[in-house]
């Protein structure tokens, strides 16, 4: 009886083992996306280097089931947007704005382009960390453990998905094509969430010519369960009205 309960045990533990080996890497960073989405609020900052040109640090909040809020600053200018669910609204000169609302950047028509457009747009498009990682996490290949954190390269079409402005065209190839590469970080602590980084090499045709970049975005999150989310009173009666 005693040895048969030893075996019992034994098999147990060896079970235990090797439940713990079978989780996978992806799916431990997706266990950290769905408890930060399942927390009361949070602050991140989204930062990115290696750009031919300089951008400022894109800082955010957000709140569950509620708003999120977005800014970041251009030419002395700080730029804000309210998300919520699918639905945004910028502030801009001419007061809040829906996606729909925002003039065309202005490219190649002639006349200066509307960077305070293609800025307002960009911040009506950002995600949440939460949500952001998860969808970078379905675009990695393999994720492995690499110097205590987990990494992976995107497949091409992810990494084309990534492309601005719309250059990203998965499997068109041929000369002037967009090439891309990217690779997903991330770093946990006791299963939460601390930052992630994505790391990519582009090269894309432009009327200038050929470019290469090489920027790299970190998004830290931090105050979490501490952050207040007040959004605008004119900001919630924009998105009240596009619903």
């Amino acid at each position: 009886m005693l040895r048969t309960l030893r075996v019992l045990v034994a098999l147990g533990a060896v079970a235990a083992l090797g439940d713990a080996f079978a989780s996978e890497p992806k799916d431990d960073i997706k266990a950290a996306a769905r408890s930060l989405a399942g927390k009361a609020n949070y602050t991140w900052t989204s930062e990115t280097e290696g750009l031919p040109f300089p951008m400022s640090p894109l800082e955010g909040k957000t709140e569950k089931d509620g708003f999120a809020i977005v800014s970041q600053d251009m030419n002395g200018d700080r730029l804000t947007a309210v998300l919520k669910g699918t639905n945004g609204a910028v502030k801009l000169a001419a007061g809040w704005k829906t996606a729909a609302e925002l003039p065309e950047p202005g490219f190649g028509g002639g006349g200066p382009p509307d960077f305070s457009a293609m800025m307002g747009r960009r911040l009506l498009g950002a995600k949440v960390p939460a949500n952001e990682l998860v969808d970078l996490v379905d675009k990695v290949k393999e994720v492995k453990l690499v110097k205590g954190r987990l990494e992976g390269d995107l497949t091409e079409e992810g990494a084309l998905a990534l492309m601005p402005f719309g250059r990203g065209r998965p499997g068109a190839g041929g000369p002037g094509a967009p090439k891309i590469k990217a690779t997903l970080r991330v770093w946990l602590k006791d299963g939460e969430l601390q930052r992630y980084e994505l790391a990519t090499d582009m090269t894309m045709q432009t009327p200038m010519g050929e470019m290469n970049m090489s920027p790299t975005t970190t998004v830290r999150v931090k105050e979490v369960g501490t952050t207040k989310v007040e959004a605008p009173a004119e900001a919630k009666q924009k998105l009240a009205a596009t619903k």
